[in-house]
Parts: C-alpha cells; structure tokens; sequence
C-alpha cells in the first residue's frame, strides 16, 4: 500500500505538470500568417499592328510565405507528449516491479499461513493420536512355553477394556491330539465379549515334544484379532505371526521363580509343624511314661536284637514305604493316552521325579542300607539278603533316574519303579514277620 500510494502521487504531479506546460504555450504561441503581393504591371508603348492584334498577358498574384519567429505548437506537444509516456512507462515498470514482488511475498506469507495451518493439523492429529493409543485396549495372541507345556494366550496389553474380541487364524491350529479340535472352543468361534486391561484367555495347546515330533503339524499361524475400545469408534486389528519353529530344538532347564520359592517356604513351615508336634508327643510320653504300642514285635519269634542290623535295615525300608505312600508330594501330570473309545491321564497323582528332596533320601537309604550289607551279611540269611539287595537297587536306580527335559514320560516309570520297590519291600517284611525264614542271631 505504500508503493502503491508513492506512485499514484507520482503520475498525478507527471499529468499535472503536462497540463500546466499545455497552458504555458497556448498563451505565448501565434499562429503564422501568410501574406500575399500583387504585381503592379507597367505601361509600355505599344506598335499597334493591324495585320494582327497583340496580346496582353494577364495579371498574376505572387504569394510568398514568410517564416514565423515562434515554434510549431503541434511539434511541442509531441515532444512533450513522448517525455510524459516515457517517464511513465518507467514508473509503470517499477511499479509493476514492486507490485510483483509484493504478490510473491503476499504469495509465500500465504504458502507459509498455510503450511503453519497444516502443521497446527497435524499436531493435533498426532496428540489425537497418541491420547488415543495410550488409553486403547491393544490385545495380542501368543504361544507361551512352560516346557514342556504350551499354551495358547490372547492377552489385553492395554490401558481399557477391549470388547467384541475376534480371532482368526490362519491354518486352523493343529495339535498332536487328533481327539480335540481346539478350532471348536468358544473363544475361536465366538470370541470375547470383554477382556479388561491385563486380562488373559489361555489354553493348553500341545506339548513341545509331541508337537516337534510330528513333521505334518504346522509350526507357523497368521493370526488377526479384531476388537473395539478407546476414543475412537471404528474397530481396531492387529496381526501377528507366530512362530513355533523358533523354540524348536531349544534346550531345557528348569526355573525356580518365586512361586517356588513361596512353595518352599511352605513346607519348611509344614515341616516344623510337624516336628514341633512330634517333639511336643515325645516330650508328653516322656512325661507319662513310654507306651509300647506294637507289641507284637517281641511277640514274633524273630530273635532280633533291636539294635541289630537288620531291624536297622527293616527300619530304613519301612521309613521310604511309609514316605512313598503317604509323605511325598503328588502332582497330576498331562499324559493322555487312548484306550478303546476313552481317553485316559496316566499322569495322575504321581510323585515328581524332578523332586530332589526324594531323590536325595533315597540315595541315603540304599548307601546305608549297602554300607551294612557290606559289614553284616553274613549274619542275614543267604535270600532275605538277595531281597534285600533287589530293593537296595531300585533305591538307588530311583536316586538317579533321568529327568527328560522336554517331556514327563519318564515319571510314569519312575512312579512304576517306586511302586515296585514298596511291594519288594512288603514283601520281605512279610517274610521276617511270617517266619519263613529263620533268623539266627550269630551272635552269643
């Protein structure tokens, strides 16, 4: 606006200088006249002739222009006229110069206007965005290796609920148990109506070495969960591909964490029960006086000196029959297995043999019970010695057993040589107590 204004007042002055100029010349400027002499003829004598008549010429009129002392008024108004356009040809160029300049900077303030407007939308967008994602439900599936068990888990690892959860997979999962379609379960065919932040839907899936020892199984699933939740309406999905190929292999060791540490904690105060309550009964026998209550122990002829060797050993297998029975900690074990039309668990109740607590008293049992074979066998009647010997092994077989890292077949044989042992060593207590051996005490 200020240009603008500058030049105007230029081409005002310009055109009032022009009339100015026109009116200077108009006043001061004649115009040239032209003057005209006429030719005065003279008299001369004339002949007259009479053969033929004489001729006058006739009277001509001499026009003569004479030069004006003033310039043309047109010529100067032309000069004029050219300087005028000339100079405002110029101030015409630089006012469009200027003009040009003003609409390229009124052009980029427009340009940079609305880049800024653009920015400001995008800000917002992402702030939407971000406000968004921090409190939507973002839910995920996966396979989760306790080995060697897997499951399958469908988590919510968001800030809200999420709700009217679908799952789709691609191929329908498979497992090594062709009698359970998992594809059938409610939470595939009709998924979740609400799954709050952190919470979870699992199942069993499969067990690692069943799984990896069938190469017809796929190892690898597309898996897309669709959901609603958060600031926004539409529904959300996010895809996933799992891949189990990738634990294939792997080497197993187990893990303590602080549920077995609570777990341990818990039988120590088990165990301190009962010994505080055991030492409390012996303390009031003590005080009462001592009971025999088995009395037929001095009753069978047995000749046995309680301090002897053998009530030590009979001591010592009792001890592990009473444990093995009713002491040791049970656990129930995934090992299906078809009979007929009916699946069956072999797994059931079964005393771990990962338990080094179990383990350990064996092993002390069956080197005690060695140590005194060693010293006393010749005291102990050539058979009752062999039986003897047969639980004595099986002790120390369940001692070291093999513990299978990615599979829990081996408790069912460590359970059968348990129970073995205990009947071995019924057994010979059934033969000390019904006299079909005889005991000899070699000593006098």
């Amino acid at each position: 606006m200020k240009y603008r204004s500058y030049y105007k007042w230029v081409l005002v002055s310009l055109a009032c200088a022009c009339l100015i100029l026109l009116a200077a010349f108009s006043d001061s400027t004649s115009l040239a006249y032209t003057r005209s002499t006429f030719a005065t003829p003279t008299l001369r004598p004339t002949l007259v002739s009479t053969t033929s008549p004489v001729s006058r010429s006739p009277s001509t009129v001499i026009v003569k222009s004479q030069p004006s002392s003033y310039f043309d008024p047109t010529s100067v108004l032309t000069i004029i006229g050219l300087i005028v356009q000339a100079a405002t040809l110029i101030f015409i160029i630089l006012y469009v110069k200027d003009t040009s300049a003003m609409a390229k900077a009124t052009r980029d303030s427009a340009g940079a206007t609305r880049a800024s407007a653009e920015a400001a939308e995008n800000t917002l967008k992402e702030m939407k965005e971000a406000r968004d994602q921090e409190s939507a439900p973002y839910v995920v599936a996966y396979f989760e290796f306790e080995l060697p068990l897997i499951y399958f888990v469908v988590k919510n690892m968001g800030a809200s609920v999420a709700t009217n959860v679908r799952i789709h997979i691609t191929p329908s999962l498979a497992t090594s148990n062709q009698r359970i379609d998992l594809n059938e379960l409610n939470l595939f065919k009709h998924g979740v109506s609400t799954l709050p932040p952190n919470g979870e839907v699992r199942t069993f899936f499969d067990s690692a070495i069943s799984l990896f020892g069938n190469d017809k199984l796929p190892l690898q699933y597309s898996v897309t969960i669709s959901y609603n939740g958060g600031l926004l309406p539409h529904p959300r999905i996010s895809q996933a591909t799992l891949d189990l190929a990738a634990y294939q292999g792997l080497l197993y060791s187990p893990q303590k964490d602080l549920d077995d540490l609570v777990e341990s904690v818990q039988n120590l105060v088990r165990e301190y029960k009962g010994t505080k309550e055991a030492l409390e009964e012996i303390a009031e026998t003590l005080k009462n006086g001592i009971e025999i209550k088995n009395p037929e122990i001095f009753t069978v002829n047995l000749n046995l000196d309680l301090d002897s060797p053998l009530s030590y050993i009979l001591a010592k297998l009792k001890k592990f029959a009473t444990n093995w029975q009713s002491a040791y900690p049970r656990q129930d074990f995934h090992l299906y297995e078809q009979v007929g039309e009916t699946v069956i668990n072999r797994g059931e109740n079964l005393v771990p043999y990962h338990d080094v607590r179990v383990r350990n008293e064996c092993m002390s049992i069956a080197n005690n019970i060695s140590a005194l074979l060693s010293i006393y066998g010749a005291s102990i009647p050539e058979e009752l010695t062999k039986r003897i010997l047969e639980a004595t092994t099986n002790l120390a077989k369940l001692a070291n057993v093999t513990v299978y890292r990615y599979s829990n077949n081996g408790v069912v044989e460590f359970n059968k040589l348990g129970n073995n042992t205990v009947e071995e060593i019924e057994e010979i207590i059934r033969l000390v107590q019904s006299k079909r051996i005889s005991l000899l005490d070699n000593h006098d």
